[in-house]
């Protein structure tokens, strides 16, 4: 079973390494309609950065930094990973960059999905945020990640 999670992990993100393809889930997310797949910078983590991070697809639009994840179980812990996903994007964004510096460094936006279909009965859509792996609640937390999730099953267009 879990060579079939990975297989389809595996053709999302080879679907997602297309730029047309990236920049129609960006439109289809952001509510916007660029037709110009030259727009889209890839800049997916693969298991050469690191054997033990590696992400489905990133891509730069606009400038927000769109990560997205495939996933056919429900993972409480996809903040985490897009957190070490996002971190890792970052340093090779900003390699050059004099972090020392007195002048702001610009980044993109990050934003999160995560693209379910499995077999558990969820709903069309819901949130995870970091804040829940905290061992303390905290009212506002300093640090916060949010992925929204997408139950892509065809029964679940409500």
């Amino acid at each position: 079973m879990n060579g079939n999670r990975e297989y389809r992990s595996d053709v999302f993100s080879m679907l997602m390494a297309d730029k047309k393809n990236a920049l129609q889930v960006y439109n289809a997310l952001n509510g916007t309609h660029y037709d110009d797949p030259e727009l889209v910078e890839i800049h997916t983590i693969d298991k050469g950065v690191s054997l033990s991070v590696r992400n489905d697809s990133a891509i730069v639009v606009d400038s927000s930094l769109s990560l997205y994840e495939h996933q056919s179980t429900v993972c409480p812990n996809m903040p985490i990973r897009c957190l070490f996903y996002v971190s890792n994007i970052l340093r090779k964004l900003t390699k050059d960059a004099n972090l020392y510096g007195t002048s702001l460094i610009r980044i993109p936006v990050p934003k999160f999905a995560v693209f379910y279909n499995g077999t558990t009965n969820m709903p069309s859509s819901w949130e995870v945020k970091l804040s829940d792996s905290f061992m303390k609640t905290e009212r506002n937390p300093e640090l916060e990640l949010v992925c929204k999730v997408y139950n892509i099953n065809k029964d679940k267009d409500d």
